[in-house]
């Protein structure tokens, strides 16, 4: 069998209802990769599959009925519509005898789909164990501050903002590794590799792209902070695996990103708040005492942290759990912990 796949994209913007979503209950945008795969048993007598160009046309053209739209305005999607599938998902739930979420964040935004606390149960994702980074141990080299942030280059991610902040540390001495793919969203990707040229910060960011596990292993290695600028996130296992190694880090308040930092370990801003984060990673770089503090908090958060059996015993527990979790759901939906 000989195939032939190609590659298009689409954009959208659409906002979703709710306090559980955060800031993603503005407009926003979304971009959407599609892989098309041709296929045929025996190559045609050119010795193809299909003509890639007509092929790529071909699905092009398909793509062009969604791109660009804004579903908040299709009847599709019409409150009305949004109405029914929080109705369908509260029904779906009430069927459920356990609600497992990954975050007490979540947990505390379900008692919109009418989730009874006694069957809720948080259960946090897992972390395998690392090696303490190279800065964890209060050994600072000489030179620049070393930044790391590890994420896809999309917009959820707010590299915009980070890109922000940091324009106005330039009298700072610091450089930024950022590790992350930029095939997700290429359009978002070249405007912040052209943003970081208009600040003037090309020669302080190594875009490092996708590494494999021992090319990200070395980044955090040699990283002295770890800094996530999300608009939102479920969870943010990052935030998680720069702590097994003992790295602070400065973050947002976005979504269960509230929850995931303890407060010993790291400083956390509002989501989209480039000054705010600019001042959170000034003082970082300008106070050696906070750096060292922060560092310390890193390391006994570190020790807190579960290894993915832990985590998979905890949910086998969840689920098997024969008791009413009334006297233990009350601590899952308190406020963070800050």
């Amino acid at each position: 069998m000989y195939r032939l796949t190609v590659r298009d994209h689409f954009m959208i913007a659409h906002s979703f209802r709710g306090e559980i979503f955060g800031p993603a209950q503005r407009t926003h945008g979304a971009t959407y990769v599609v892989d098309v795969t041709f296929q045929r048993r025996e190559l045609d007598d050119d010795g193809l599959v299909v003509d890639i160009g007509l092929a790529s046309e071909a699905v092009k053209a398909v793509l062009g009925e969604f791109n660009f739209q804004n579903l908040d305005e299709l009847p599709e999607f019409s409150e009305a519509n949004r109405r029914h599938f929080l109705d369908s998902e509260t029904r779906a739930l009430a069927l459920a005898r356990r609600v497992i979420v990954t975050s007490r964040w979540t947990a505390r935004g379900l008692d919109r789909y009418d989730v009874a606390s006694s069957r809720l149960r948080v259960v946090e994702p897992g972390v395998e164990a690392a090696p303490l980074a190279a800065s964890a141990l209060d050994l600072e080299a000489p030179g620049p501050r070393r930044l790391l942030c590890v994420a896809t280059l999309v917009p959820r991610k707010g590299h915009d903002v980070l890109l922000e902040a940091l324009a106005a540390l330039q009298d700072r001495d610091w450089r930024l590794e950022v590790v992350g793919s930029h095939a997700r969203d290429p359009d978002h990707a070249a405007g912040l590799l052209a943003a970081a040229r208009r600040f003037g910060l090309e020669d302080r960011i190594l875009w490092a792209g996708e590494r494999d596990a021992a090319g990200l292993a070395a980044a955090y290695h040699r990283a002295e902070l770890f800094v996530l600028a999300s608009r939102y996130e479920g969870y943010g296992m990052v935030v998680t695996e720069a702590l097994s190694r003992g790295l602070p880090v400065v973050t947002t308040t976005g979504g269960a990103l509230i929850d995931t930092l303890p407060a010993q370990a790291g400083l956390a801003v509002p989501p989209d708040d480039a000054v705010a984060l600019g001042d959170a990673l000034a003082a970082w770089l300008d106070d050696a005492e906070l750096r060292r503090r922060l560092r310390r908090g890193a390391r006994e958060a570190r020790h807190g942290l579960s290894n993915w059996q832990q985590a998979g015993d905890r949910f086998l527990s969840a689920l098997d759990d024969p008791f009413s979790l009334a006297d233990t759901a009350g601590d899952l939906c308190e406020e963070p912990r800050r």
